[in-house]
């Protein structure tokens, strides 16, 4: 693992100084304040991209005005904050600096929760954070009618080089959950990857939408697989309160959610929880419709330790028993199985190892078996500060943090994922 001492975190909370407004190519505006916001931002936990494009900063001037933001660029960043930190750094009463923080949270920019009757505050991560809590208050508010012009502002302004950033790390932005013990060699679970215990563990409990999902419906020529369910990801405790308050998820009971998840697991999805030992998060994807699922595809090999612990367990596999049915094949969430020269089967590096294909295969050729070399020592304790200082600990340490601070947009930028313009016959 990386260094990831305390002379890093300083390096992260480092920011640097922005020279003024920012004129893009088109001849449009962007006011420091957000620039200087988008680079707080990207400074938190996976970030959001640290190659910028001309949309980079339409999202934040879509969901905060001026004022707003200007708030989060005076808060404390990787800590949690409380109204007596605005007021100390503002003119802001501290009626008027709780009521400003509110407005905020409960637009989903800020995450939040009440201990013995005081209110506590933390700048959220992109994934999972302010996308997932802002996109969820507007879907439920007015329909996946409203969402096209959200999800194109949500795709578009991330950097170019976001997809990389959620692998580059020991560990990716989730850790893949076994379905259920029957898929796995051992009589329980390894620590921290147990589902059902950990919903049962709270008594609080919100579901909603997948966000991925909602997202992809606004894409053209996305085609929906009518077994998943919409309602499917899961918030715990101190975070399954706060979605339920600002509108992102409705409450149910723990065995209501286990129930779901149960129906996700049997639907062929995979199990993942936010990467931290008290996870609060747990969403339940598949390769055509997850963004982290279809990264994980996408950047094979980029970082081969990232990708070994996306799970804490191997996939050992007897082409011995294999009967060449092609059960497994068909139902991998990932697509990462086919058949080789000899007919049998061939696992991908992609392969997340959900055990999903051990449900399928009829000849008991497979089986899920614990590793001994997974870092826990490593693993973040918390969501909210401790996983969000690793991670950005461990992109300064790489060289994957830097801040926007010219005026001038390159005119001859060229995205790098946009169309390629077809040639004139």
């Amino acid at each position: 693992a990386p260094d990831c001492t305390d002379h890093l975190l300083a390096r992260v909370l480092e920011e640097s100084e922005v020279k003024g407004d920012l004129t893009l190519p088109d001849g449009r505006v962007v006011p420091a304040v957000y620039v200087r916001l988008r680079n707080r931002l990207n400074r938190i936990g996976n970030g959001c991209g640290s190659e910028c494009r001309p949309s980079s900063w339409d999202l934040y001037m879509y969901k905060l005005d001026e004022e707003q933001a200007e708030i989060l660029c005076k808060v404390p960043m990787l800590a949690w904050f409380t109204a007596e930190d605005l007021e100390a750094v503002s003119d802001y009463t501290h009626e008027e600096a709780v009521q400003k923080l509110d407005e905020i949270a409960f637009g989903g920019m800020i995450a939040y929760q009440d201990r013995s009757g005081k209110r506590y505050y933390v700048l959220q991560p992109y994934i999972a954070g302010y996308w997932e809590a802002t996109e969820l208050i507007d879907y439920y508010k007015g329909g996946e009618d409203v969402m096209a012009a959200y999800d194109v502002l949500s795709q578009d302004g991330l950097g170019a080089d976001y997809g990389f950033q959620l692998t580059a790390n020991t560990f990716a932005l989730n850790t893949v959950d076994p379905i259920s013990l029957d898929v796995i060699a051992e009589d329980d679970f390894l620590p921290y990857m147990d589902w059902r215990k950990r919903i049962l563990s709270n008594e609080i409990v919100g579901v909603a939408a997948c966000q991925c999902r909602i997202m992809n419906k606004a894409i053209d020529g996305w085609e929906e697989n009518g077994r998943f369910e919409m309602d499917r990801c899961i918030y715990l405790g101190a975070s399954g309160e706060y979605f339920i308050n600002i509108g992102a998820a409705k409450q149910v009971t723990p065995e209501e959610a286990v129930e779901i998840c149960e129906r996700s697991i049997a639907a062929g999805l995979v199990p993942q929880h936010v990467s931290c030992k008290e996870s609060d998060i747990i969403c339940f994807c598949h390769c055509t419709e997850c963004i982290e699922l279809q990264n994980y595809k996408s950047f094979e090999g980029t970082n081969p330790v990232a990708m070994k612990n996306y799970s804490a367990y191997t996939l050992e596999y007897d082409p011995e028993k294999c009967i060449s049915c092609g059960a497994c094949i068909d139902w991998c969430p990932m697509q990462a199985i086919k058949f080789g020269d000899d007919n049998k089967c061939v696992h991908a590096d992609i392969c997340v190892r959900c055990g999903q294909c051990i449900t399928k295969c009829p000849a008991d050729a497979r089986i899920l078996r614990a590793r001994d070399d997974f870092p826990f020592d490593y693993y973040p304790t918390d969501y909210q500060v401790d996983r969000m200082r690793f991670f950005a600990k461990e992109r300064m340490a790489r060289g994957l943090i830097w801040d926007w601070t010219e005026t001038e947009f390159p005119a001859d930028y060229v995205d790098p994922f946009a169309p390629a313009e077809e040639s004139a016959e």
